[in-house]
């Protein structure tokens, strides 16, 4: 796999995860999923990395 084909792979996943960020599915697929663990409510910080 060549650099730039890679590049827009990464590119193309980063797409995907703003937009399951963007929608209700992380609330209700993640959280709720992981709430039984949490002592208070999570702080949730999503990082681009460059």
């Amino acid at each position: 796999m060549s650099l730039e084909s890679t590049d827009i792979a990464l590119n193309y996943q980063h797409k995907i995860v703003q937009e399951y960020v963007r929608t209700s599915r992380l609330k209700n697929d993640v959280f709720v999923g992981l709430q039984p663990l949490w002592n208070s409510n999570p702080e949730v910080k999503i990082y681009a990395v460059a």
